[in-house]
C-alpha cells in the first residue's frame, strides 16, 4: 500500500455549503416553538435569502479580508502629532460586512436583545 501524500492518496474534499437556515430542522423547530405562525411566515423568507447570501462566495471573500486585516485604531498622524478623536480603521470585508448586515437588518437588533442600549446620548 502506498502511503498518502499532499498531491496523492486520500485528499478530503469538503462538501458544498447548503442553505443553513433551510437545512437546519433544529432551528426550524425552535422558530417554530418561538414564534406565532404569522410572523415565522412573514420572516421566512428573509431568513432564507439571509442564510443564502452567508454561505456565497463574496460573503466569505469579506471575512476573510476581514480576519486577514485585523481593525485598529488610529490615535496620531504621521508626524506622531495626536487627532483631536480616535479613528478606527477597518479593512474592506468589514465595511462590506456591516453594510450586509445593515440592508438585512442586523445593525438595530441589539435595541431588542440589549433594552438598556436604547439610551440616547
Amino acid at each position: 500500500m502506498k502511503p498518502s501524500t499532499v498531491d496523492s492518496g486520500f485528499i478530503l474534499s469538503l462538501p458544498p455549503l447548503q442553505n443553513p437556515y433551510t437545512s437546519d430542522s433544529g432551528y426550524k423547530r425552535v422558530l417554530r416553538a418561538y414564534l406565532p405562525p404569522g410572523i415565522l411566515q412573514a420572516v421566512e423568507p428573509q431568513l432564507t435569502k439571509f442564510a443564502s447570501e452567508a454561505i456565497s462566495d463574496e460573503v466569505y471573500e469579506w471575512i476573510s479580508n476581514a480576519e486577514r486585516e485585523q481593525p485598529y485604531v488610529k490615535t496620531r498622524n504621521v508626524w506622531g502629532a495626536q487627532y483631536p478623536f480616535d479613528r478606527l480603521v477597518t479593512s474592506n470585508g468589514w465595511k462590506q460586512l456591516g453594510k450586509w448586515g445593515s440592508r438585512n437588518g442586523y445593525a438595530c437588533l441589539h435595541k431588542y436583545l440589549i433594552p438598556e442600549a436604547n439610551h440616547q446620548y
